[in-house]
């Protein structure tokens, strides 16, 4: 079971983990805080850019010397393939770490296993602490590789008598502005009838951000073909047709009320 210490470091890691949201698509956002022996922190980390170092190994460097023996605290079960960077849990091993308490277990196929390869080394390891917690910091990634398509949210203006318990049900407790919404997506979905769509929020290593993307008439075929395109947060604004398209078929993730 794990520590109060721990459970304190996995808030921490998920707070860390926000931070990549906007930056490290298309992979994962992903935090990690590393404690010492004595359970004390000594290094904390998130994975920034695709093809950066991974949380783990941020949180490593960080913590130097202190990590052996100690325990390395994420969000995400630490991967276990060679991609654009090597597997953490290599990095792990290496620099000595006693005990891995991990959040969410990997649902890629090509990454997973890597809390067995852990076990296999010797290591203590924990997984599913502050589970539900944490999958919310890394929802677009997560419904993305199980089921194959982006996370959508559509922001809309709270109307009166408009909130009927689907949209009930998917309206957020903890709205975001229309800035900070584009700033985590990766595309916005346009309808030929929009006059003005939105502008890109800003300039990133992966290009304009968010993309647009022109709806067709078909919601599900549309979101089919955007994860290969490294997609995998989309945003609807306004437009309630647009929108009634993708919540009729069963598409909508969250609903955020117009800030």
């Amino acid at each position: 079971m794990a520590s109060e210490r721990e459970i304190q470091a996995m808030r921490r890691a998920i707070v860390l983990a926000g931070r990549g949201r906007g930056t490290a698509s298309p992979n994962p956002v992903v935090g990690c805080v590393v404690l010492d022996g004595e359970g004390q922190p000594a290094g904390e980390g998130w994975h920034e850019r695709p093809g950066e170092p991974h949380a783990e190994v941020n949180a490593l460097r960080a913590a130097g010397d202190r990590a052996r023996g100690g325990t390395a605290v994420v969000t995400l079960e630490p991967c276990n393939h060679y991609g654009r960077t090597p597997p953490c849990r290599l990095a792990l091993i290496e620099a000595g770490i006693a005990r891995v308490v991990y959040a969410v277990t990997d649902p890629n196929p090509t990454a997973e296993g890597g809390g067995q390869a852990l076990r296999n080394a010797g290591i203590q390891v924990e997984g599913g602490v502050l589970e539900h917690e944490a999958a919310r910091v890394n929802e677009a990634w997560l419904t993305t590789t199980r089921e194959h398509r982006p996370f959508v949210t559509w922001t809309r203006a709270e109307a009166d008598g408009d909130r009927s318990a689907v949209i009930g049900e998917l309206l957020t407790a903890q709205p975001m502005t229309r800035e900070q919404l584009r700033a985590q997506s990766d595309a916005i979905i346009v309808s030929a009838e929009t006059s003005s769509p939105a502008p890109t929020s800003r300039e990133t290593v992966n290009g304009p951000r968010p993309q647009q993307i022109l709806y067709a008439g078909d919601p599900q075929a549309l979101l089919a073909t955007l994860p290969e395109r490294g997609i995998l947060s989309v945003l609807i604004e306004d437009d309630p047709a647009l929108a009634q398209a993708f919540l009729a078929a069963g598409l909508v993730d969250r609903i955020n009320p117009e800030q």
